[in-house]
């Protein structure tokens, strides 16, 4: 008996820290309290949730479409000269260039039209830039979504150079002249459309890459419109030239006038008469 009480009170005292405390093994310690509760503490750190896959491919989605940017633009400007000026100095900061310029009067008005190619990432920022020049009367931007038209497009080709492909095969497989024309005109219709699908995406990359914004500018007229002054030498030659006319004419038609004059003379004469009435009795 007293062993057994040795052994436990034995057992007791090794449980114990140096002051006594009770201590605790390492595996009854739960991760959390070894690992303690703040971000440096030393214990498990749960990594951020992974990006669902979804997200990745709508934003690779997003990169890869094919958007065409078109605008346009009209502003009254109290200095034409000095407002293309400002135009040019804006295209060219975006990296732009003038595709077109035209000049036209009409009336107390001047007009000055430029048609800019830009690149698609400073569309935006050409139109906040021009837009300041003036009073904007017009504003219209439009962004037209061609992706589907260029993925059909490419897989057309795709399917039209496989189809080259295997002509040229079949032109080293001709048995006589024949076949080798039969084959090289289905060749030549195949390439013929190859390059009009190339020179398609050509045009729809070239519109995609570069926006296109029409400006218009709207200034009055620096001199005042002066009418017309009548000169008196040239309306008194219209006059005669006028008069001449009618003459020559009425002496080309002078037989149809009298045909028409003698058909009325004789109709008046072979009118039958109708007779008096008997005075009343």
């Amino acid at each position: 008996m007293r062993i057994l009480t040795t052994a436990i009170v034995f057992l007791l005292l090794a449980s114990c820290g140096p002051d006594g405390t009770p201590t605790t093994t390492a595996e009854s310690v739960s991760p959390a309290r070894a690992g303690g509760s703040g971000p440096n503490s030393g214990g498990f750190i749960l990594p951020p949730p992974a990006p669902e896959p979804g997200d990745a491919s709508d934003a690779a989605q997003d990169a890869n479409r094919k958007i065409v940017r078109t605008g346009e633009l009209e502003l009254g400007v109290p200095d034409l000269d000095a407002a293309r000026s400002s135009v040019l100095e804006a295209t060219k900061a975006a990296g732009g260039h003038v595709a077109d310029d035209r000049v036209q009067q009409s009336g107390r008005f001047v007009q000055r039209t430029l048609r800019l190619r830009v690149p698609a990432a400073g569309f935006e920022t050409l139109v906040a830039m021009v837009e300041r020049l003036g009073r904007v009367e017009r504003l219209q931007v439009s962004a037209d979504d061609v992706t589907a038209q260029w993925v059909d497009v490419e897989a057309r080709m795709r399917a039209k150079r496989q189809m080259e492909g295997r002509y040229l095969e079949l032109v080293t497989r001709a048995a006589n002249v024949a076949e080798v024309l039969q084959v090289e005109r289905e060749l030549g219709a195949v390439r013929a459309e190859i390059e009009a699908m190339e020179s398609q995406l050509r045009s729809l990359g070239d519109q995609v890459a570069l926006s296109t914004l029409k400006v218009t500018l709207s200034a009055p007229r620096t001199q005042p419109v002066i009418a017309p002054t009548v000169d008196f030498t040239q309306a008194l030659g219209a006059g005669w030239t006028a008069l001449m006319q009618c003459l020559f004419l009425v002496l080309t038609a002078w037989p149809l006038l009298a045909i028409g004059a003698f058909a009325l003379v004789y109709r008046r004469v072979r009118r039958p008469r109708t007779p008096p009435l008997p005075a009343a009795a």
